[in-house]
């Protein structure tokens, strides 16, 4: 059987142009979160910059699958970065790759509790009840951005050398 999806993914990834700021902000009564990521040339290296700030008032958890593939060759292993409000996380990588344009997902956990939660149950239908322990809980929120990687970091044979 033959396997579309990494075709279809690759179908997907464009040209980057240089300079450009792929930035999107994630915000909900929860968090505020925003993501940047811009590549730059000089000589034959490509410069990735990538940045997390969290402009809310809580601290927050940010899974971003793209800084993971970055950081790791190419291979999603799922960090989370911890980021307290005001602070601002910022990722330069050098990599003789161009960029391709790609698509990607962020997720924001939120410490949450009873209280937080008790401002959602007004969006439940006529006749619904919901009752939760007193106990905190993260709440993750998921959101679809377009982003930057290097061109190797997205090719579906890509193994590493080690």
């Amino acid at each position: 059987m033959i396997n579309f999806l990494p075709l279809a993914l690759l179908a997907t990834m464009t040209v980057v142009p240089l300079d450009t700021d792929f930035k999107i902000q994630h915000n909900n009564d929860y968090h505020s979160v925003e993501t940047i990521c811009k590549v730059t040339k000089a000589g034959d290296i490509y410069t990735y910059f990538y940045s997390i700030k969290n402009n809310g008032k809580s601290p927050v958890k940010v899974k971003w699958e793209m800084l993971s593939k970055v950081l790791n060759l190419g291979q999603d292993t799922e960090m989370m970065w911890h980021v307290e409000p005001g602070d601002n996380l910022n990722f330069i990588v050098e990599h003789p790759d161009p960029p391709v344009q790609y698509n990607d997902r962020v997720q924001t956990h939120t410490l949450s509790n009873k209280n937080n939660f008790e401002k959602t149950k007004q969006n439940l239908p006529k006749g619904v009840k919901v009752d939760i322990p007193n106990a905190k809980f993260y709440r993750t929120d998921t959101n679809h951005v377009i982003g930057i990687l290097p061109k190797s970091f997205t090719t579906p044979a890509f193994f590493p050398k080690r």
